[in-house]
């Protein structure tokens, strides 16, 4: 299996984290979309992945690698049990009582849904960290 150059990964990182980051706040911002309590779990773990990305790309740091599979990891299994309970339309005990997390705002070919895109990002970020050839 080939590896991943550190630099070509941090590139890579730093533009899926920076689509995702920007994606939130677009459907946030102008599309209005209220975002539910998973929904800022989510961002709270996405957002610092692209803020680590670019210390990382302008110190030429070369530990970031840790930090991004751990944001990532988390991120990855909220993203995924908000799809399931969006699949399954049942409570989450992590939302309020006035917000409804299973609710779908949008919908995209009968199961492509916000948190499923961004499940996809942090998957393709969590396993692509594991590729990468340290620069020791």
């Amino acid at each position: 299996m080939k590896l991943i150059r550190y630099n070509n990964y941090m590139f890579f990182v730093t533009m899926v984290s920076f689509i995702g980051t920007v994606g939130s706040l677009f459907l946030s911002e102008i599309m209005n979309l209220v975002p539910c309590s998973l929904c800022w779990y989510q961002r709270i773990c996405l957002y610092p992945i692209f803020i680590i990305c670019l210390v990382s790309l302008i110190k030429r740091h070369s530990n970031a690698n840790e930090y991004i599979k751990y944001f990532s990891g988390i991120g990855l299994v909220i993203s995924l049990y908000q799809y399931i309970i969006q699949m399954t339309q049942t409570k989450s005990a992590f939302c309020h009582l006035y917000e409804d997390c299973s609710a779908i705002d949008f919908v995209f070919l009968k199961f492509i849904t916000i948190p499923f895109l961004a499940m996809l990002a942090f998957l393709l970020l969590f396993s692509i960290s594991f590729l990468v050839k340290n620069q020791k």
